[in-house]
């Protein structure tokens, strides 16, 4: 996939507007990883990433529960728990963030040992505001897979779920129907 915010950068290169472009010049913005996300917009990405994931959870808790009491039956406490532990892989680096709603509009999030307590809503949009120290930040989420693409003012990143190595895993649906291990 192509996303918005490649195009856009590419779109805004000195060169592209000087129309000095051609596949040398792409090839060497990938070989240089002129498209790679600083580090400094990673971890925005990755709190906005739990807060969607925490978010999903306590919807999806939230609907359970109530299911349960229009159905007569008393609902599990499980339903109750709105902490997550999500574990994500960026550029090689693996983040361990814990995750849970304190009031209706804010997260405690403690990412690595650092813990930071974050004022959030969902917008019409369905992307998320949040509010990182000083700077107030639009995430627009999508789910592939197992990994999560967060765009943030234009820039995609896409963070890995942490994989085990011992189950395969096929991004495409289907079954598995010949299978041949040279002798």
């Amino acid at each position: 996939k192509v996303s918005y915010g490649y195009v856009l950068e590419l779109l805004n290169k000195p060169e592209f507007r000087e129309c000095e472009v051609n596949t040398a010049w792409l090839d060497k913005l990938i070989a240089d990883n002129a498209t790679k996300p600083k580090r400094e917009e990673v971890h925005p990405a990755l709190c906005a990433a739990a807060v969607y994931r925490a978010l999903a959870k306590v919807n999806d808790n939230l609907h359970k529960y109530q299911s349960f009491l229009n159905a007569g039956h008393t609902p599990a406490s499980e339903l109750l728990d709105d902490t997550i532990q999500e574990v994500l892989v960026f550029d090689n680096q693996k983040y361990t963030i814990n995750c849970g709603r304190v009031s209706p509009n804010a997260f405690r999030l403690v990412l690595n040992g650092s813990e930071i307590r974050m004022p959030c809503r969902e917008l019409s949009t369905g992307a998320l505001q949040l509010k990182i120290g000083d700077t107030n930040v639009v995430a627009y989420c999508e789910v592939e897979n197992d990994n999560i693409r967060v765009t943030i003012n234009g820039r995609s990143i896409t963070l890995e779920a942490e994989s085990d190595p011992t189950k395969l895993r096929t991004e495409v649906s289907g079954k598995l129907v010949h299978y041949l291990i040279p002798d």
